[in-house]
């Protein structure tokens, strides 16, 4: 028993705390309105008038790097299992306040004393512009947290009414006190489950910019408290912020976690992920990439996969699986793996089978898609038709820069010079590669040597250079943002990562900008 906590014991006392705390009544859902969404997320895509981003296309496919392997040779070959969403239409972006999944979103905001003066005012310039562009059929939740929780808003509906009283609500925060992470965490997941209803999409957004040693211990009751389909984004807030707690909360719950160094983008980063959530096309996506009974036959095998996201290879190697998280439109997760190519093999057979399903927010049901088959060519000898593909080799690249992220921030705990030769490395890698020029392997490469200039010994600890290399190799391996472009800010137009028009339409009108 640890007296700190009240007589709770010290894993479970942010939940049981939190578990304690009387949040009020939620607001009802509309549940008309969000049968009229339903029905409109049936409808055509391309028409105007029903523009539900739910209707967004999905699309799959494999990737091989190269199109030919001599039959004679036995090799591993890199492929790429993809799904992407397209792009919202013009029509989708404008009127997305009305037609996109009605969310419920709980903001939990440090509001301890450390974030007086301007970091507080911009926190709720950035609430209060989040209320403006919710709509009515959105639930909003706002609890602040020191060592205490206080509820400003249960879940309320953006109805005229309700931007009113939670416009009232924000405008009071104030900063005072200590921070208790594990406890602002937990009292979020405890309103969410505590809801009678719920809405199509639910989202937990996490802002602190302090330290607290004692939530690590805690978080993980808390994330297994947490409810189904709950997306969670982590934003660590200045340079003096907890990264280990807030990455760790991003691992455990795959999530995302955000560092925002300059005070500035606060508001176009969660402008960026509000942006996200009402353009998602796809949830509870699950790959499946299998190896035909004749590539079996014939010696074919998977062998490693690559990605952050939780994956299986088949004891006998003939199939992988990969979950995958929310696929925001515009976005693609790319599943690298490597394929054990035997000799003597047949020319040109299918290899590889993909197959998909995944839930799309206003719909019932699960919807399946299939990828065309890989084929490759066996020939006596490869020849000058060999065909290298690019976009294999960069998700290539993308992999080899979020392992060196990863194992740069490791190391860099007790050897910064062996953190900096793990980012040397990615990067003599990155620079001899067959897609070296192409945009993506270029802000790999930036992002790599700031990640470097970070490991300075005078300054790493005082920069949090362990918070900026955790969000680098995060944002990176899930495909959401480049470091160099922006360490908050959403995509441009000329986003390596692809571009999502409605998070941009949101960050660029977001205060800070």
């Amino acid at each position: 028993i640890n007296a700190e906590y009240g007589g709770f014991s010290s894993r479970q006392a942010a939940l049981d705390r939190a578990n304690a705390i009387d949040f009020g009544t939620n607001d009802s859902i509309n549940r008309e309105a969000n049968s009229v969404a339903q029905k409109n997320a049936m409808a055509d895509a391309g028409s105007a008038s029903t523009a539900a981003t739910a209707s967004v296309p999905i699309d799959v496919s494999f990737g091989l790097e190269r199109n030919q392997v001599a039959k004679g040779e036995s090799a591993e070959l890199y492929g790429m299992f993809s799904v992407k969403a397209h792009q919202m239409s013009e029509a989708a972006v404008a009127a997305a306040q009305n037609v996109s999944a009605p969310m419920d979103i709980c903001c939990v905001v440090d509001n301890s004393g450390s974030m007086h003066g301007e970091k507080m005012e911009l926190v709720r310039q950035t609430l209060a512009y989040m209320v403006e562009k919710l709509g009515a059929n959105d639930r909003l939740s706002i609890l602040t947290f020191d060592n205490r929780i206080e509820v400003l808003s249960t879940l309320k509906r953006c109805t005229d009414t309700g931007k009113r009283e939670l416009a009232l609500a924000v405008a009071g925060i104030s900063a005072r006190g200590g921070t208790d992470i594990a406890l602002g965490l937990a009292a979020g997941v405890q309103l969410l489950n505590k809801r009678k209803e719920r809405n199509s999409i639910t989202s937990l957004l996490l802002l602190t910019d302090g330290q607290d040693s004692s939530a690590i211990a805690q978080l993980e009751p808390i994330v297994e408290a947490m409810p189904s389909r709950t997306s969670v984004a982590s934003f660590g807030f200045g340079k003096s912020h907890d990264a280990r707690v807030m990455d760790k909360i991003a691992a455990l719950t795959k999530g995302s976690f955000t560092f925002v160094e300059n005070l500035r983008d606060v508001g176009p980063a969660f402008a960026s992920t509000l942006g996200g959530l009402a353009s998602i096309a796809a949830v509870d996506i699950q790959a499946r990439i299998v190896l035909t009974e004749r590539a079996a036959a014939a010696g074919y095998a998977l062998g490693a996969l690559k990605s952050k996201f939780d994956h299986a290879l088949a004891p006998d190697k003939l199939s992988a699986t990969v979950t995958l998280p929310d696929l925001f439109a515009g976005e693609s997760r790319d599943t690298v793996f490597s394929l054990m190519c035997p000799a003597g093999a047949d020319d040109n057979i299918a290899l590889l089978e993909g197959h998909v399903t995944y839930a799309q927010p206003l719909a019932d049901g699960n919807a399946s898609l299939s990828a065309p088959a890989a084929t490759l060519g066996r020939p006596a000898t490869v020849g000058a038709d060999v065909v290298v593909n690019v976009a294999v080799a960069v998700q290539r690249n993308r992999v080899r820069a979020t392992e060196a992220l990863d194992l740069a921030s490791e190391l860099a705990a007790s050897d910064l010079a062996a953190a900096r030769e793990a980012l040397d490395g990615a990067i003599t890698d990155i620079e001899a590669s067959a897609a070296a020029s192409e945009p993506l392997s270029l802000e790999l490469l930036k992002d790599l040597r700031a990640a470097k200039e970070r490991l300075n010994p005078t300054t790493y600890q005082s920069s949090n250079g362990y918070g900026a290399l955790r969000h680098m190799a995060n944002q990176h391996g899930a495909q959401r943002q480049c470091w160099n472009a922006s360490s908050a800010a959403a995509p441009s137009s000329n986003s390596a990562y692809g571009y999502n028009c409605l998070q941009a339409a949101y960050a660029s009108s977001a205060p800070g900008m």
